[in-house]
């Protein structure tokens, strides 16, 4: 299995201020032990 998480952020201040924080993408794999599969045949 592997998962992914990618964040865009940006933000204003009360001000007017602002601007762009940088991207971040983080993604891991695991392994999964699948314990029963099933299957449908028509």
């Amino acid at each position: 299995m592997t998962g992914t998480v990618t964040w865009e952020i940006d933000w204003t201040g009360s001000g007017g201020a602002g601007g762009d924080l940088p991207d971040g993408t983080f993604g891991a794999t695991q392994d999964v032990v699948v314990q029963e599969i099933q299957a449908v045949n028509r």
